[in-house]
């Protein structure tokens, strides 16, 4: 879970696309799938080199 105030940081920064429909922001579903591959992708790349250990030991 992410807190509104990342969510909100994060689009004043640029980081997520959204658009702004009176006082609120609206992202779409495209830049929600977006986000959620990227955090996904650097999340594997963090993790890997402890599951390949534990996988195949250390060498």
């Amino acid at each position: 879970m992410v807190s509104r105030s990342t969510i909100s940081r994060r689009i004043a920064d640029g980081e997520i696309q959204a658009i702004k429909v009176g006082n609120r922001h609206r992202i779409p579903y495209s830049e929600v799938q977006r986000v959620w591959n990227e955090s996904m992708e650097a999340m594997a790349k963090i993790v890997a080199p402890d599951i390949e250990a534990e996988l195949f030991g250390d060498e």
